[in-house]
């Protein structure tokens, strides 16, 4: 794939965003081609089918897809595209398309609701298996909660399903315990030691999720800058005025003072979901955003944390929370 790429980034027909020009985002074998209008996409499509043709590859049409944004008449035009002869169908302003598992299209689309469904029909299935009750949790901690996990991560979750597949965990964990279904739900949420399942409301794993989804762009190689100037523009509509450091780091950890707390007229982003978060966790733990060396930090107890620990720091600080 790497040929492909290159020579796509090379046509420099990209999308142009924050003075950041975007043209191709990969995962494994998965592409996404942007550009500013229809020739130039059309430009990389050829670009990447010749590319494809001369290492042997072949773009299946049908498991592809595009979308033409008319972003003056807010609309999702018709144009047809082709690659290596083929046509991949053109979505409509209410169609979606599943990229990487999460459905990617005009509208901002609630990516987890089928995937919660399945969720909860699965657990059902091992709740009624013959499996010991720890293979049982362990089969949900293994397989089901890291799909939630990436749900929450990169997608849209309405509260109501994640609701719902709280309440079927907590069911299922209460049978496991032999607890009557009407007993609290604390032992849950205990350590191993204290006789508990280390397991965490699906809420605060939604919270967490969001606030470590937002440090990995801000700490990402590639998308740092970008992030962090859609950050500025965020931070810019609610107090009116070009933010400084500190003041990302105020509107990320929450604040509602002195500027912030005009009537805000934020549109729901990243960045608006990782505030509120923030408040929601920031009353259990210790959890902050600062300045350091004029750059943004995530820190828990006052010590700075990475993106490949927050996650984990960040449960084991909650967990310590409900066990104290």
């Amino acid at each position: 794939m790497e040929p492909i790429i290159r020579a796509i980034m090379q046509l420099r027909r990209g999308y142009n965003l924050y003075d950041s020009s975007i043209d191709v985002l990969a995962y494994a074998d998965d592409l996404t081609l942007m550009s500013e209008t229809p020739e130039g996409l059309q430009a990389m499509l050829d670009t990447a089918g010749r590319v494809a043709t001369w290492a042997g590859l072949k773009f299946n049409p049908k498991k592809c897809a595009t979308l033409h944004i008319d972003g003056k008449r807010r609309e999702a035009l018709p144009t047809q595209f082709h690659i290596q002869e083929g046509a991949p169908p053109a979505l409509s302003k209410n169609e979606v398309y599943e990229h990487l598992g999460v459905p990617t299209g005009y509208h901002v689309a609630q990516s987890a609701d089928k995937a919660l469904k399945r969720i909860c029909h699965n657990l059902q299935h091992i709740s009624d298996s013959l499996l010991a009750p720890w293979q049982k949790l362990d089969t949900i901690n293994t397989f089901i909660l890291p799909r939630v996990s990436f749900h929450l991560k990169n997608g849209v979750v309405q509260k109501r399903p994640l609701n719902m597949l709280d309440r079927d965990i907590k069911r299922i964990g209460k049978k496991c315990l032999n607890l009557p279904q009407r007993a609290s739900a604390n032992p849950l949420y205990l350590s191993y030691q204290r006789g508990g399942l280390i397991l965490l409301p699906m809420n605060v794993v939604a919270d967490i999720s969001q606030i470590v989804h937002g440090l990995g762009l801000l700490q990402s190689a590639h998308l740092g800058q970008l992030s962090l100037a859609f950050l500025n523009s965020v931070v810019q509509k609610r107090i009116r005025h070009l933010p400084e450091p500190q003041d990302l780091a105020n509107y990320l950890c929450g604040s509602m003072e002195e500027a912030f707390a005009k009537e805000p007229m934020d549109i729901s982003n990243i960045w608006t979901r990782l505030r509120s978060a923030m408040r929601r966790l920031s009353t259990k733990i210790n959890v902050s955003w600062a300045i350091d060396d004029y750059k943004l930090t995530l820190q828990l107890n006052g010590f700075m944390l990475r993106r490949g620990m927050a996650e984990y720091a960040l449960r084991n600080s909650i967990r310590e929370y409900r066990n104290s």
